[in-house]
């Protein structure tokens, strides 16, 4: 048994995982069968045995999302296959082919909605977080326009290289959520945020092929016009979440935002 990034117990017996939130926090790992069972050859998500589904987005309710059981992946962490940039290439593509699928928008209405929402929560944590948050979130909009739309489609939510799996056969991805905005731009901002924080380095200091992976990402998410256009205002929203849950480290997130904006 051991805690999860997000705070959640994980667990293994036999060949199965099984995840279960820690103190009342939600646990982001429900997958959409109808939507994740036909991901393209070669990735692919563990078969899941018990699981709800939480479909977050900041548009309606939210269920709470509990517990997950799913089969075991006999892996390799995705920075440590030979063949990494090869399975993260396949794993940005199937995020631009989401961005290319993508049948609905968000006006920028809807957006400072749900900006205002998370404004709120960070209000809720207090100071110094809320003044942090605010200012993130301001820095986002700066370069946007009164016109501006986000396409919205298929997600991971939380796609970051701790929940990559390198197998032989496969790369699997884990723990989806379906996306706190439900628009694959946000899938490569949290790999790039993950690329310029390095959060993975955190429980893997010396990862193997780490810095050229890192460069590799962002230059690859560097090519995307769309996603450049929605960047800071993504990345601020992914580090925004992250500071509201995990308060006590906030030194850690104040840093990082310096490597965002800068």
């Amino acid at each position: 048994m051991r805690a999860g990034n997000s705070g959640a117990i994980i667990t293994k017996a036999g060949e199965r995982i099984r995840k279960e939130s820690q103190e009342g926090k939600k646990l982001q790992i429900s997958i959409e069968k109808q939507i994740w069972a036909s991901l393209p050859e070669p990735l692919q998500t563990p078969k899941v045995h018990t699981s709800g589904y939480q479909m977050a987005s900041m548009f309606g309710d939210q269920p709470e999302v509990y517990s997950a059981e799913m089969d075991f992946i006999d892996g390799a962490a995705i920075w440590e296959a030979k063949d990494w940039k090869r399975r993260i290439d396949n794993i940005i593509e199937w995020v631009a082919d989401n961005i290319r699928r993508s049948t609905e928008t968000v006006p920028k209405a809807d957006i400072l909605t749900y900006l205002n929402q998370l404004d709120a929560k960070a209000r809720s944590v207090g100071q110094p977080y809320h003044g942090i948050v605010h200012s993130i979130l301001e820095s986002g909009l700066h370069n946007q326009t009164r016109e501006a739309f986000l396409p919205i489609g298929a997600t991971h939510g939380d796609l970051t290289f701790t929940n990559m799996i390198a197998a032989k056969e496969a790369t699997y991805l884990i723990d989806f959520d379906q996306g706190a905005l439900n628009t694959p731009y946000y899938d490569l901002a949290k790999l790039e945020q993950d690329a310029l924080c390095g959060w993975y380095r955190r429980f893997f200091p010396n990862p193997t092929f780490g810095d050229s992976l890192d460069k590799h990402v962002i230059g690859r998410l560097a090519e995307f016009k769309g996603y450049q256009q929605w960047r800071s205002l993504l990345l601020g929203i992914a580090l925004s979440r992250i500071l509201i849950r995990n308060k006590h480290q906030a030194s850690t997130w104040v840093k990082c935002k310096c490597k965002l904006f800068s």
